[in-house]
């Protein structure tokens, strides 16, 4: 093998594992659907867990959660309305 080669293969094994990371989440998230129970301790307590660079990569239909118990952060599935825009609210 070449020399230019090895360095190709070094820079790109970082990016493949970021794609094999992303492709791997999307589906548990997909498998385990619209739930906000935790998986490690199946603890009903969790909330939206604040997004981190890497998660603006994800579609808007996956939110990272986060249980409150064991502090275990997790993805999950968000339903999103697409279509049209949202809705106004009037404060009165």
């Amino acid at each position: 093998m070449g020399f230019l080669y090895q360095v190709s293969l070094v820079i790109a094994f970082p990016a493949i594992l970021e794609i094999a990371w992303w492709f791997f989440i999307m589906v548990v998230a997909m498998a385990r659907g619209q739930v906000s129970i935790c998986p490690k301790c199946h603890s009903t307590h969790t909330r939206r867990s604040t997004r981190r660079v890497w998660d603006s990569f994800f579609p808007a239909f996956v939110r990272p959660r986060r249980c409150e118990d064991c502090d275990h952060r997790f993805f999950s599935l968000h339903s999103v309305r697409y279509t049209g825009r949202p809705r106004r609210r009037f404060i009165i």
